[in-house]
């Protein structure tokens, strides 16, 4: 016999739990002038937060704009950093190369040497090499309309000439190449030695650099806000970037005017001079557009000098003051909305407190509800363990088959362990063989003839080609064509093959609480009990094979003409023939 698992222990009380719900002894409702005092207050809080935040607004907009422009002043100084370091790596690889002999003397090997400085900068457009006389003798790189550079005369060039008389390194203005191309020129004299140790000017190498690569690096990256954009100028004033593409390589005291002249433009330009001037600050001026947006508008914007070997360039950050009014604003209206809440949380107060009394008693009773559910479920898996008992003592005592197959399914239904049961049995080649039924009403006999003539339901099916049990939640819907539909109305149903030794004999259909269809207890508790009976089954089967072996036996003993006896090891006589008889007397 196999062993069941522990039982489910259902915890005794002397008596029912009691849980009462508290209410209002008086029924009164809330004072009238309660309501009043609150409204009062309300009103109060309301005229008090307006008044302070109409007080305020005005200065936080002045602390936000000077912390936005704070802001913009970092982002210009980052930037500034960026080109100023990047100009003085272009010197020190300009000087690296200078002190190469093969450079100095324009020997072979030079243009190796050059290639390593061109690849070694980006954002150039290339390196050149011009003797002491300005002419152009080699070029970086060299094909294209740049090898028809060689033998040109740069000498009376302004860089050239101040490069030549100062022996410094020289930064040009904006140039505009052979190419039709902007670039910036950064000039480095190169000098050798004669035989005495004197050092004499041996021409220059040049590094021309795109300005627009420069600033694709440093300066269009930068983006204040939501839509400010920032903008290089050089020591002439020229725009070296910004947003506008037509304002590069212009004036900025000039394009302005040109592009918008219905405006004045005179604080921007004073800005521009204190710019060039190297100073650094945070201002305000009236603008003629905004990227895509023309018409005039206020900005607010900061700027800083960018000090690039002798000339002093100037970064400036910008942005419409209307985003800063906007954050502010957008902040301003949440105070309004919480002004707002708080109305609304003060005048609902009462309501809230009797709905909150609500869901509290509503919670209550759900813990009740659980509760009770949970010792429904107790009291039901009690009862199918004690159901599981008394099948297994019936098992122990009952010998004959159809008798224990009616009395395990009384069994299972006695003390609403469960609320119908009935067991089909089949032959070995498949075919109907009987059907006990228990708590079934009318419809079983439709059912069985059904069986008899193969006409399986869909769930009986799923139950005989699988060892798992088969669940159906709601069996009134999914099996309509069913013969017993009509008894499953709130229930579920529980099928489970009767099966031992890989031996099939049938099946075990309970019907069970639609609502411990899904307990996994539930359906460990249904497979342990068809497994006992499928147990009682097979022990059945073999108890009348032995039986059946031992006529067997006993006949062919009684057809043989000579004298068989069997007995013990110890001796004792357990079964004879006739023939021993008459042989032994």
């Amino acid at each position: 016999m196999r062993n069941n698992r522990s039982q489910v222990e259902n915890p005794g009380r002397s008596e029912k739990s009691r849980m009462e719900v508290p209410s209002y002894k008086n029924g009164k409702r809330p004072s009238a002038l309660l309501y009043v005092i609150i409204v009062a207050i309300t009103l109060a809080a309301i005229a008090v937060t307006i008044f302070l935040g109409k007080k305020n607004y005005r200065e936080t907009i002045r602390l936000a704009t000077e912390q936005f422009n704070q802001q913009q002043l970092i982002l210009a100084r980052s930037a500034a950093r960026g080109i100023g370091t990047f100009i003085a790596d272009v010197d020190d690889d300009l000087l690296a190369l200078s002190n190469f002999p093969v450079v100095q003397r324009m020997e072979p090997g030079i243009i190796e040497r050059m290639e390593v400085l061109y690849q070694g900068i980006p954002p150039q457009t290339s390196s050149r090499r011009l003797d002491k006389n300005g002419i152009l003798r080699f070029i970086y790189p060299n094909e294209g309309w740049r090898k028809d550079l060689i033998g040109r005369d740069y000498s009376q060039e302004t860089w050239f000439q101040k490069a030549k008389k100062t022996g410094e390194v020289v930064i040009s203005g904006l140039i505009i190449n052979e190419a039709r191309e902007m670039c910036i020129r950064v000039v480095r004299p190169v000098y050798v030695e004669d035989e005495k140790g004197t050092r004499e000017f041996n021409g220059i190498i040049i590094c021309s650099i795109n300005p627009e690569t420069m600033a694709n690096l440093f300066i269009s990256p930068i983006v204040s806000g939501d839509t400010g954009y920032a903008w290089l100028l050089n020591e002439d004033g020229i725009f070296l970037s910004h947003h506008e593409e037509v304002f590069v390589g212009r004036d900025a005291f000039k394009v302005r005017a040109e592009t918008n002249p219905g405006l004045s433009y005179d604080e921007i330009h004073q800005i521009q001079r204190q710019m060039m001037a190297g100073k650094e600050g945070v201002s305000r001026y009236i603008s003629g557009w905004h990227r895509a947006e023309k018409g005039e508008l206020e900005k607010l914007i900061a700027y800083t000098s960018v000090h690039v070997l002798d000339k002093i360039w100037s970064v400036a950050v910008c942005a419409p003051v209307d985003e800063v009014e906007r954050i502010t604003s957008e902040a301003y209206r949440k105070v309004l909305y919480t002004v707002g809440i708080i109305i609304l949380i003060l005048t609902a107060a009462g309501v809230f407190s009797f709905i909150l009394l609500h869901r509290w008693t509503r919670s209550l009773q759900q813990e009740i509800e659980i509760r009770k559910q949970a010792e429904e479920r107790i009291v039901h898996l009690n009862a199918v363990l004690r159901a599981i008992r008394g099948v297994n003592q019936l098992i122990v005592r009952e010998k004959d088959r159809d008798r224990l197959l009616k009395d395990a399914c009384d069994i299972l239904i006695k003390n609403r362990g469960y609320n119908s049961a009935w067991i089909a049995l089949t032959e070995e080649d498949g075919g109907f063989a009987t059907a006990i039924q228990a708590g079934v009403a009318k419809g079983f006999s439709a059912m069985v003839e059904g069986i008899k003539r193969g006409e399986l339901t869909r769930c009986i099916l799923q139950a005989v080609d699988q060892s798992d049990v088969v669940m159906v939640a709601n069996p009134a819907v999914e099996c309509g064509d069913c013969p017993l539909a009509g008894i499953y109305a709130g229930k579920a149903r529980l099928i489970a093959r009767l099966e031992y030794g890989g031996s099939v004999f049938g099946f075990l259909t309970v019907t069970v609480p639609a609502e411990m269809a899904g307990d996994e207890e539930e359906r460990w508790l249904f497979e342990e009990v068809a497994g006992d009976v499928a147990f009682a089954l097979h022990d059945m089967e073999l108890e009348e094979d032995r039986r059946r072996a031992e006529e067997r036996i006993r006949n062919l003993m009684e057809s043989l003409p000579v004298g068989v006896s069997i007995s013990t090891p110890e001796g004792g006589v357990l079964e004879v023939n006739k023939a021993a008889w008459k042989i032994f007397g």
